[in-house]
């Protein structure tokens, strides 16, 4: 078995009634508003002014909205334009001016087909919106200004349901415990649900760890998947990743693109799981893994204080591994002791008992900077 020194930091204060005692070891939905002239067509062209249809109006007039001022697409796919005209007609006796006002949304407010309605008339107004994020339901508005005195404003809205254009199954990777020794892969997929968008890049969002993963992508059959078997493409993705990840728990990310980059934002994937060694020491809240730090807390001298952690020991030569502690600072205030293992199919856990007894001598490792800290080394095996 390799030898492998791990060193455990420890910052101890003992004061008068109580102390601390430390340890410490060496993958977009935004609103978007704007205005549209409030002229009209007429005015624009230079035909008449609003004023002067006004001025020269007889009689009242009255906007409708046949089939209602809401439309609902239903599900829609990101990066999906889709589109609803809504019929507005005058009901009244007087001249209707349409005026387009603001919109509250990714909307695009097609040109009025007609700003002036005389009495019976109709024209059509036309919302299209293209999805930029996933949504599990969305509503967005847009206002058309009338000169009906008892209706000034039409408030139209369309809503519906934005699902991932790009699926990747299962949404998220669990890559549970794994060695840093060893090489590891494992499986995702992948399914394209827009017509003309494939998979560009996969990339590791951790800049030091991706150095150590590479993903192979294998063309297959969507309609194997029964989740899925409308999708375009899809695709088997095996993610391979190298010996020498830190030690730890691992919260990555991989971030897939695709030949839409500029409608489609990238694709984020979370990555979760936990990377040991062949020597891993493990705790409860008290110790942070990945910096290696125990924290004991406030001890009293009036009694003894326990904090406890185990020593996980793998590999081919676990089974003849004999831990042995090596140095313990402040020795005259911290006993460190390793006890019997317990087996199990693929390690040995080692149970190793940090204590301040009761009565310690008074001792300052307050551990605010590296040079004020205790230190316990720990050597795995002979």
């Amino acid at each position: 078995m390799q030898r492998i020194i791990l060193p455990v930091l420890l910052g101890l204060a003992i004061g008068l009634g109580m102390g601390w005692v430390q340890s410490k070891g060496l993958n977009q939905v935004f609103e978007e508003r704007f205005s549209l002239s409030r002229s009209t067509d007429a005015e624009a062209k230079g035909e008449i002014t609003q004023a002067e249809i006004i001025e020269k109006a007889v009689g009242t007039p009255r906007v409708e909205v046949p089939g209602g001022s809401s439309y609902v697409f239903g599900n829609m796919k990101l990066g999906e334009s889709m589109s609803h005209e809504f019929p507005f007609r005058n009901a009244g006796d007087g001249p209707l001016v349409l005026t387009m006002g603001t919109s509250t949304c990714k909307c695009t407010i097609g040109d009025l087909e007609k700003s002036i309605l005389e009495p019976g008339e109709q024209t059509m107004i036309k919302l299209t919106w293209t999805p930029k994020a996933p949504a599990l339901d969305f509503s967005q508005s847009a206002t058309i200004i009338t000169n009906d005195p008892l209706k000034g404003e039409v408030q139209l809205s369309i809503a519906g349901k934005v699902g991932q254009s790009i699926v990747f199954s299962p949404s998220s990777l669990s890559l549970g415990d794994f060695s840093s020794t060893e090489t590891s892969t494992h499986k995702i997929r992948v399914y394209s649900h827009l017509e003309g968008v494939t998979i560009e890049s996969l990339v590791w969002s951790d800049p030091e760890g991706s150095k150590l993963v590479s993903f192979t992508k294998t063309e297959i059959d969507p309609r194997t998947d029964s989740e899925n078997e409308s999708a375009f493409k899809g695709y088997d993705v095996t993610v391979t990743i190298k010996p020498g990840m830190r030690l730890g728990p691992m919260n990555a990310k991989i971030l897939a693109t695709t030949n839409m980059q500029e409608k489609l934002d990238p694709i984020e994937v979370p990555v979760s799981g936990r990377v040991s060694g062949d020597t891993e020491l493990i705790g409860g809240p008290s110790f942070d893994a990945d910096k290696a730090t125990l924290t004991i807390g406030k001890v009293s001298r009036k009694e003894e204080t326990v904090v406890r952690l185990q020593l996980s020991i793998q590999g081919a030569d676990r089974a003849s591994a004999v831990p042995k502690v090596i140095s313990v600072v402040p020795a005259e205030s911290l006993e460190v002791e390793i006890g019997e293992p317990r087996e199990s199919a693929s390690r040995r856990l080692f149970p190793i008992v940090f204590k301040v007894p009761q009565g310690a001598p008074i001792a300052t490792y307050p551990g605010s900077n590296p040079k004020n800290f205790g230190k316990v080394i720990i050597k795995p095996s002979e």
